[in-house]
């Protein structure tokens, strides 16, 4: 496991004509989705569906996903939860 994995983004017509760091520029894991890459840790703050990036609502205290339309957190169980008990079936 000691070794380093070097991942580069280039076309292959550019390949040689710029001098690759001694240091690796990224380290870790990634995922790869939409020709962008999304650190492994930061993944939570994206949509397990479409990998949009969740947004947050300060009225229902919840987060959402904009492009599927949808709560990506579930309503509390509190019944008097103002928050949740007023919360529309679609954020938008």
């Amino acid at each position: 496991m000691g070794k380093k994995l070097f991942f580069y983004l280039d076309p292959k017509e550019r390949q040689g004509a710029v001098k690759v760091p001694s240091d690796p520029v990224f380290e870790g894991t990634f995922l790869m989705a939409n020709n962008r890459l999304i650190d492994a840790i930061a993944l939570e703050d994206y949509c397990p569906e479409c990998l949009g990036l969740l947004r947050y609502s300060d009225d229902y205290d919840a987060l959402f996903c904009a492009n599927c339309n949808e709560w990506r957190e579930e309503v509390c169980e509190d019944p008097s939860c103002d928050n949740c008990q007023g919360r529309p079936n679609r954020p938008l």
